[in-house]
């Protein structure tokens, strides 16, 4: 178990874990994307660990990346699908994050076809998305997903690979 899982694991005997990972992605949004902070969020007294949070993602994402040849690494799925979903039942609507591998095949038939435009209507976490970003960076990315919340787990996988 890492430091994030521990971190969230301690977190989650005081809360919610799907309420407290919803509230979390929305802290890392709003803190590094957003510019009007005008959205209340109820953090029961743990910004300091939100923070601690982050700081470990970005170190898990950063040291992922440092020792393989990936162009990004999806962490906030992994844990998502591994942690979120399978041990506290809080996702499942039937979601089934798409393998790296396949999604880079995917992305290299997707680009060869597509005029630049890339339109992923169930992008769960991004990773279709940041396989055509790497084929073409040109191209224009569009990212839909029923659940809100893999919304922005995407949005997060894009700014933490530097993708606009």
């Amino acid at each position: 178990m890492n430091n994030f899982e521990k971190i969230f694991e301690r977190l989650a005997r005081t809360d919610d874990a799907s309420t407290l990972w919803i509230n979390w992605l929305d802290w890392v949004i709003d803190q590094n994307l957003i510019t009007n902070h005008d959205r209340q969020l109820d953090f029961k007294g743990n910004h300091e660990t939100y923070f601690q949070l982050y700081s470990e993602w970005i170190q898990i994402v950063a040291d992922e990346l440092n020792n393989t040849k990936k162009y990004y690494y999806d962490y906030l799925g992994v844990f998502y699908e591994d942690i979120i979903q399978s041990k506290y039942k809080a996702g499942t609507n039937g979601q089934f994050f798409t393998p790296q591998n396949v999604s880079k095949l995917m992305a290299e038939l997707l680009t060869q076809n597509t005029g630049g435009v890339i339109n992923d209507c169930a992008c769960g976490s991004g990773r279709l998305l940041l396989d055509a970003h790497q084929d073409n960076p040109s191209a224009v990315l569009i990212g839909r997903d029923l659940d809100p919340v893999a919304c922005k787990m995407a949005v997060l996988n894009f700014y933490v690979s530097g993708v606009r």
